[in-house]
This record gives structure tokens, sequence and C-alpha cells, in this order.
């Protein structure tokens, strides 16, 4: 507790005159009287106002001292300081996110488990008419918060439950909620905070309205040395081999010495150790050249001094080699058959032909093919399908007739199947005429129409060709077999066709291939039942292994931080949405509370306990 006006403490003083009224005597004229017998009262008067005699226990004079020792400790105006805005809403929002797992915040424990402790700080500092939000900024879809409340047990409850992830967090978003919040009950509340508890790592401040005059960033954490992986991936070697290539960052101020550790089928079973020296902020790359079989392989990181176990650990998965597998649905076209004949000679997919009318899709295949047919039942396959002048509505495209001599007006050559493509040099003599009822991505777009467009359903794309090779400049340029080797090498890449699902935390996984529901299993053991239809899963914040199950088919992920963003661990000055620089402080800035209004009631209260004391003695 202090005092804002302590030098009024001096009013004190006029306790000095209350006591002297009591122990000076009034002086009186001596009369002389025929007896004493009816002035005694008198006689008990003139004992009690005896100079400076001994000051007997008198109710009022205890009364009249408190009443003004009370009132001149409120002309002092006490506060006493706490973690909390007085009389207004408040919003904290915890990050939640991989950096806070750094252990350099007291007594050894996590920046998370201390931005916790600060949190309940501030809610057990709530009083009368304060109201709190409290937001746990997590990834997306994560993560808990509540309405603005003056409940504590609900408040606590929250904290409670509150984790930490594994991958970074949405603190923009929080944030964005916060002053929304706050905006909503302004008019009525008066301005209200923001407290963030962060250690700012990965954290922009939106351009929300009132946000930076209501944030009080809350630093958490003091320490930067970290080494973490990075980078993880696996490359197939021609002679049956691969290589996994691990990169590992120095986020710390110091060189770091590295021990690289692999183990195969189980976290204990030790194969190799490479040695890597780093130096600050830079990163090293360490390569394992083996011919293990398929499996499960861990990569630990052994160093002196690191503040984040979360990036020590890489998890990979070696799985069964296997070529990309694409079905060609033709009447004949000798462009697509001779490229599909080499590409398969030469080792890179394995290619199979059929005719419309014994065309089946009972054995699924990563690419299919269809040059002028669509399924009579509309249906395509799973896997990315293109079409090549589809005759009728297929994909959410619907023919509505031809376009002569079409001019090309735009092309997005930035996209990844257009890769080495001219589509300048395009020329077409007529092509279908095709709309969408929305979400097609237009890669090459004629005045009337698209002609080379793309719709996605799930994790599949369905690509359409509006026009017959025939009647293009692509029947004798090498343009349309670019495109159609880069549709093949971003199937290869998107569907993980022979190679390692390796998912950065908080991504998105690719399950297996199927029309029923599927059931993930987290690295906690945890199930995870996706819907029938869906082809992905992002419920990816914990790393480790995965396993993914539907119908017959069953895969398995790994998830790994894999950011060099979170294993920065240096506290970070935020910049507001108008350029200021927010260093945050170490602890939640203190409120001042006043205590006067108390003590001017206890004042009040024993002047009128006096009074009532006083007149009830002359009374009697």
């Amino acid at each position: 507790m202090t005092f804002l006006n302590g030098w009024w403490a001096l009013a004190g003083l006029l306790a000095v005159p209350v006591v002297l009224l009591y122990l000076l005597k009034m002086r009186r004229r001596p009369v002389t009287v025929s007896s004493t017998l009816l002035w005694r009262q008198t006689l008990a008067d003139l004992r009690a106002n005896t100079p400076f005699q001994k000051l007997r226990r008198n109710l009022l004079l205890i009364l009249q001292l408190l009443a003004l020792a009370v009132l001149v400790a409120a002309l002092c105006r006490p506060v006493y300081r706490t973690t909390g805005q007085a009389g207004s809403d408040i919003v904290v929002v915890v990050d939640a996110s991989a950096s806070m797992q750094a252990t350099d915040a007291p007594e050894g424990r996590t920046r998370f488990e201390h931005a916790i402790d600060r949190a309940g700080e501030l809610v057990d500092n709530l009083r009368g008419a304060d109201r709190m939000m409290l937001i746990i900024a997590a990834p997306p879809g994560e993560g808990e918060r509540t309405p603005l409340t003056n409940g504590k047990g609900e408040l606590h409850g929250v904290l409670r439950r509150a984790r930490c992830y594994d991958a970074a967090a949405a603190v923009d978003e929080a944030l964005r909620l916060a002053a929304s919040s706050l905006a909503a009950t302004a008019e009525a509340r008066g301005q209200g905070r923001v407290y963030l508890l962060s250690d700012g790592v990965g954290v922009t401040l939106p351009d929300a309205r009132g946000l930076d005059d209501a944030l009080q960033y809350v630093r958490i954490g003091v320490g930067g040395a970290n080494v973490g992986v990075t980078s993880l991936s696996v490359a197939d070697g021609d002679d049956g081999r691969r290589r996994v290539l691990t990169g590992v960052s120095n986020a710390g101020a110091a060189e770091a010495s590295v021990l690289v550790s692999y183990y195969f089928g189980s976290p204990d079973n030790w194969i190799d150790t490479k040695k890597l020296t780093i130096a600050p902020g830079e990163q090293r790359s360490a390569v394992l050249d083996t011919a293990l079989p398929p499996g499960r392989l861990w990569v630990k990181l052994e160093t002196d001094d690191d503040l984040l176990a979360l990036d020590n650990t890489g998890y990979v998965i070696l799985p069964e080699p296997r070529k990309l597998t694409v079905r060609l649905v033709t009447v004949g076209n000798p462009v697509l058959t001779r490229y599909l004949a080499a590409g398969q000679n030469l080792g890179w997919f394995t290619a199979e032909g059929s005719e419309p009318k014994t065309y089946t899709a009972d054995t699924p295949v990563d690419v299919t093919i269809f040059d002028s047919f669509v399924p009579p039942d509309g249906r395509l396959p799973d896997g990315d399908v293109v079409l090549i002048n589809p005759p009728t509505d297929a994909a959410g495209f619907r023919r509505i007739g031809t376009m002569a001599a079409p001019e090309m007006v735009n092309a997005a050559t930035e996209a990844d199947v257009l890769r080495f493509v001219n589509p300048a040099e395009l020329k077409v003599a007529v092509a279908g005429h095709y709309t969408h009822d929305g979400g097609a991505v237009e890669l090459i777009a004629a005045a009337g129409g698209p002609l080379l467009t793309y719709t996605t359903e799930g994790a599949f794309r369905r690509y359409l060709l509006a026009f017959h090779l025939a009647d293009s400049s692509w029947a004798t340029d090498p343009g349309f077999l670019i495109l159609l080797s880069n549709i093949l090498d971003r199937a290869r890449t998107a569907h993980y066709v022979g190679g390692a699902q390796l998912v950065p935390a908080g991504g998105v996984a690719r399950l297996p291939a199927g029309r029923g529901p599927a059931n993930v299993v987290d690295p906690a053991g945890q199930t995870h039942r996706v819907d029938e239809g869906e082809s992905e899963f992002a419920g990816t914040t914990t790393v480790g292994f995965y396993t993914a199950d539907r119908d017959d088919a069953s895969t398995e992920f790994a998830v790994n931080l894999l950011s060099a963003t979170e294993s920065d661990i240096t506290p970070r000055v935020l910049s507001s949405s108008g350029g200021a620089k927010i260093v945050g402080e170490a602890n939640v800035t203190p409120v001042n509370r006043p205590l006067w209004p108390l003590l001017a009631g206890i004042a009040l209260a024993a002047l009128m306990v006096e009074w009532y004391c006083y007149h009830r003695r002359v009374g009697q």
C-alpha cells in the first residue's frame, strides 16, 4: 500500500488539542455551600479536569481519535497496487504457440506456465464491476475463450484446461477479437484494456480499431539460446538408397556444437550420428545416406545450451517405394499414347490405357486422363483428373457451345503446372465453351471463356482443357507435353506418391483415398474421426507419428515443427499498426485501487457512534 498525498499526515497533529481538552482543568470560582450531598457530580467533573492528571479511559475520546486518524489516512489518499483494471472490461490473450514451451521462466518453468500464472493473478484481482474475457490463442480450430464475465471460477477453469500447442498460434486473430469485443462495450463502460501475455514470436499486431490504445504487451521470456530441426526431406536415389536431409538452425547468439543422431524402428535403436558446428543465426544440413527399409525414423539433436526441447526431435516416415499410376481413357490420341509409353519406359510412372466402352474405376490410380469422354454417370474417380474437350458436363463445368479461333487474353504463368510452358505460342482453331458455378481457377483464358482451368474437390484437382489437341498448335508443339509433365509431377508431390508425408505442425495431412469415414490416431493415442468425403486432416497440432485408416487402406504421416520462426525463441519487440515499437513489460503493470472511500466510511461510522454515546450520557 502506498500514499499519494502523504504530507496530509501532518494533520494527525490535531490529535494533540483533542487530548488536551480531556486533560486540562476548567478554572472555577470557589463558593461556600452548606452541603456537598447534591454536588457529587460536580466534584467528579472537578476531578476530571484537574490539570495533567492521569488520563482515564474515555469512550468518547477513543472514538474521536479513531475518527481523526481515519480521516487523516483518507486525506493521504492510500492506494494498494494490484494487477487489474478497475471498473472496466478486460481481455486477456494468452499465447499458446510452440515457442511458449521454452524453459526460461522462473524456476525452470515454461513460458506458457508463467503466462498462465500471470493470467491467474489478473483473474484474482477482478473487483466489483470488472469483467474479463479470456482467450487462449492457439492454432486455427483449437484453443478456448470465454465471454466477458466476472465469474472467477469459469475463468480459472479455462486456465486449468489450457495447454500449449506444438504449432504457431493465431494470435493476430485473437487480438482482433479482443479489440472488437471492447469496442462493442466502450460506449457503456469506457475504454477497456487488452493484456497480451506472449513472447512476441511470430506475432503481428492487426490493424484493429482501438487496439493500440488498449493493448498492454506483457513480454514473457528472457532467453534466446536454441538449436532446432527446421527442415526435413527424403530423396530416393537411383541405386535404391535414400538420402535424409536434416536442416538444423542455431537461433542463439553463440556458436553451437550439435550431434545429430538417427534412430530407426524405435526411439532407442541408434543407427548413426553426425556432428555439426553452427554459427549464430545460421543453418547447416546433415545427410543420412541409407538403404533402410520402410519404417519410422527419429532424428534427435544433442547440444549443451538449449531452451526449447520441442524442435530437438524430427520424425520421418520412410514409405514403400511406389511409382505414380496414370490411366488414359481415349478412342485414340497418338500424342498422349506415345508420351505415356515413353514415360513408362523411362520409369517415371506406370500407365495403362482403355477405351471409353471398357472404362472402369474399380482400380484406383493417381491421375486419370479422359480424352473427349466423361463417365456416363458423371462421377469422376478419386485422384487428379484431366478432362480434354469433354463432350458433356463434368466437375462443375457446363458446356454451352463452342468458340471459333478463341483469342487468348490472360495466362497465369506463375502457376505450378504452367512452369516452362509458353501460352503465348498456343493457337486454337476451335474450343468448347464452358462455364462453372464458381471456384474454378483459370490458367489460360480466352475472350469467350477458359481454355485451361481447374477446380478442387478435397485434395484432388479436376483440370479442364477446352479443346482437342488436334485442333491446336499443341498437336505438334511440346507445350502440352510440358503441361502434362507438370501435372503429373504436381500429383506425385501433392499426394506423396512413394514419398514421405512430412507435415508441418498445424498443416494439412493427406488421408487415404476412399468413400467412407477415416480414423486418425495422433501421437497421444487419441482417435479423431474424419467424415466421409473429407480427404484431409488439419488437427496436426502435436508433433510425432500419426496413423490414418479409411476403408481397407492405411497410411502413416509425420508431423514436425519445422518452423524457423518458432525455433527463434528470442522475445520480440512488437510494432503497432501505426509503426510504434512496443517493447513490452516483464510483468503486468499494477493498477492503483483507492482506499479513501473505505476509510471515509469508517470515520463517518466512528463519529456517528461518538454522537450517540455522547447524547446518551447527557440524557442520563
